[in-house]
């Protein structure tokens, strides 16, 4: 997110060609004036990008692992509890979690060998470790301006990359008079008194706010968990949509950005900051509180059109409708919580009636939309649940409801989505499918399986990239689990009329309509 409160970012062409040429790309790109209302600059592509081409690849600036993760190596990124492996195979019980090596000093940055250690501190942590010791339990974010105080203050940033830094939007009004005010001057004022940096404190305040607002979560690819913060300073450069034509993922402490869709030459590149499947309502109060903006993009228009229709537009309705979505993400979140803690079992189907009767009663026509936030996510997480007591069939059925009524169906949320539906089919089943309505023969759910898991490896492909360790795992299961398929594979329009059948069938058998989620397999 470009700062725009002097020369704007898109004018200052020698700092963007000198950023632009230190990324790894195929792509023409120029960073431009932004076609999104109030946003500033923009990163563009000059030529065309097919859908699931990478786009660019660059090093942070800077980059941190996750609080209290002790899994994560500060110097490569490799995790030691990855559930796929570097040789592209997933983890099964019997691979043990590699210890990591603690650093000596600070006790705090973990390594996964003595190499990596040494590397690391040959590098930056000599100059860092004793101001981490000092300093005590500090936040991420926190910690991620240390490392960059540090880091400039022993010139280990180049000058274009902290240029560039200087100039990506803070936001920092907001912060300051936001819930983290005291925080931000206390950070900034510890900061000056461990780091021994010559910045003075209204630059480090700004530096640490530009940090709040333009910092990256670091995922593995396939994988929901966060693992670290990053901060990319020609990733910061693209702006939000909710309708994103490219999506970022974390290769060791390496960003990779992919096109989501086919991107025409000279349309600007966009991610979403929030989550991609949450509805308008949430989204727009979460990109106000922490990025200071409302979206006001295509798809949260239709979307709010939407629920101004059922409110006949009435703010408190819609706010009720918010404060119910607000209210079942946190009572869904408690019942697992319960579960996870205690172990007692739980009637998922009841705990089902109770959060749709919940959601009823909030919701202006007393029916709460099936395809609306937060139903579908609860359906998947009520899988998860019967799954974890040993009820496969019931979390297929779940998941498959959760799945059919999800809107959007693109990115790294639906890609976990699929693999955990797939996942719930190649397990051993202690239970068989109940048979009270019509439901699939086994060859048909078979047919389903090899369908879904076809699915997924395109998307992997797309979303990850052929090289990455998860696109090959996907791929080794997809060849050994098609290696015994009978008859046509998917890919052919034989298979194709076979699978829609069965996943037709399907879905009427988890009590959702047979139209409602279809996939091309051909």
């Amino acid at each position: 997110m470009p700062f725009e409160d002097a020369i704007p970012f898109y004018e200052n062409r020698t700092l963007c060609q000198r950023l632009l040429s230190q990324i790894n790309t195929g792509n023409t790109l120029q960073v431009r004036k932004s076609r999104t209302p109030g946003a500033g600059s923009g990163l563009f592509t000059d030529i065309a990008v097919p859908a699931g081409q990478e786009v660019f690849r660059s090093k942070p600036v800077v980059t941190c692992v996750q609080d209290s993760l002790g899994t994560v190596c500060d110097f490569c990124y490799a995790n030691s509890a990855n559930k796929v492996l570097p040789s592209g195979r997933f983890r099964t019980r019997r691979d043990p979690v590699q210890d990591l090596v603690e650093c000596d000093g600070c006790h705090i940055c973990k390594y996964c060998t003595e190499s990596c250690r040494n590397a690391a501190f040959e590098a930056y942590h000599k100059y860092e470790c004793t101001a981490f010791l000092k300093s005590g339990g500090l936040g991420i974010r926190a910690r991620a301006l240390y490392r960059l105080l540090i880091h400039h203050q022993h010139r280990l940033v180049p000058d274009h990359q902290w240029r560039g830094l200087m100039t990506l939007m803070p936001h920092q009004s907001g912060h300051q008079q936001g819930p983290e005010k005291e925080a931000v001057s206390r950070v900034a004022k510890e900061a000056k008194a461990h780091t021994g940096t010559a910045l003075d404190i209204d630059t480090i305040e700004r530096i640490y706010c530009v940090i709040l607002t333009n910092s990256m979560a670091i995922r593995l690819p396939g994988q929901s968990a966060v693992t670290g913060t990053a901060i990319d300073v020609v990733g910061a450069i693209m702006n939000h949509s909710c309708d994103p034509n490219v999506l970022i993922s974390f290769h060791g402490n390496e960003l990779r950005v992919r096109a989501l869709r086919a991107v025409e030459a000279g349309e600007e590149l966009a991610h979403c900051y929030t989550d991609v499947q949450s509805d308008v309502l949430l989204r727009r109060k979460l990109l106000q509180a922490e990025y200071f903006f409302p979206c006001t993009c295509g798809r949260c228009q239709g979307e709010f059109d939407e629920h101004e229709v059922v409110t006949q537009g009435d703010d408190t309705k819609m706010q009720s409708i918010l404060a119910a979505q607000i209210s079942l993400f946190a009572s869904m979140n408690d019942a697992v919580s319960n579960f996870t803690l205690s172990g007692k079992p739980v009637d998922v189907d009841s705990l089902a009636d109770h959060m749709e009767e919940l959601a009823d009663k909030a919701y202006p026509t007393g029916q709460w939309p099936p395809s609306l936030e937060p139903l579908p996510s609860i359906y998947k997480t009520l899988g998860r649940l019967n799954q974890a007591q040993g009820d496969p069939f019931a979390a297929i059925e779940f998941c498959i409801r959760g799945c059919a009524y999800t809107k959007r169906r693109a990115g790294e949320p639906w890609m976990v989505d699929l693999f955990e539906l797939v996942q719930y089919w190649a397990r051993p089943r202690t239970s068989k499918m109940p048979t009270s309505r019509p439901s699939p023969t086994p060859a048909e759910l078979w047919d389903v399986f090899h369908g879904c898991l076809h699915e997924l490896l395109r998307l992997t492909q797309g979303n990850c990239g052929h090289d990455a360790s998860y696109t090959r795992a996907i791929r080794s299961w997809h060849d050994a689990a098609l290696k015994y398929a009978d008859g046509a594979l998917p890919g052919t329009q034989e298979f194709a009329d076979r699978f829609h059948a069965a996943h037709r069938k399907l879905l009427l058998w988890a009590n959702v309509p047979g139209d409602q989620w279809t996939i091309d397999v051909v």
